[in-house]
């Protein structure tokens, strides 16, 4: 049986959630499910190494409460021009704790596997976006 747990990013906010999806045990069908809006206005964003300079290597989720590394999670990534959110399979890579700073707290999802269509409308907003993406070295 495929068990589904679909946390939008305000859920994850809440204690309660939290705890729910940190202890949650996932067997190999279950699915952890993120629900992401990304614009040039928004907190989330895509990120790179330094290296790869061709395309992003994941995004990274803006969040007081970001998972744990190694978590496997399925993003619905919702991308300014397009209707239907965009289907990413991801691995929690990195999580930033800023309590004290102007960089935002949040989680560094790296991909597992992009369709075509998918990296196409990555590239599309990075390259209208006023912003770059995150260079992360890990």
């Amino acid at each position: 049986m495929n068990q589904r747990l679909a946390l939008s990013l305000e859920q994850l906010r809440e204690k309660h959630a939290w705890h729910r999806a940190a202890s949650w045990q996932p067997d190999s069908e279950a699915t952890l499910i993120l629900r992401v809006v990304l614009s040039d206005t928004t907190e989330h964003t895509f990120y790179r190494h330094p290296d790869s300079p061709e395309h992003a290597d994941g995004i990274f989720v803006a969040t007081p409460a970001p998972l744990p590394p190694g978590i496997k999670v399925r993003v619905e990534c919702v991308l300014p021009g397009h209707g239907d959110p965009f289907i990413m399979d991801a691995v929690v890579h990195w999580v930033r704790f800023c309590r004290h700073s102007v960089l935002p707290s949040g989680m560094g999802l790296r991909f597992l596997r992009l369709d075509t269509a998918t990296r196409r409308a990555i590239e599309e907003f990075l390259f209208f976006s006023t912003r770059d993406p995150i260079l992360f070295d890990g």
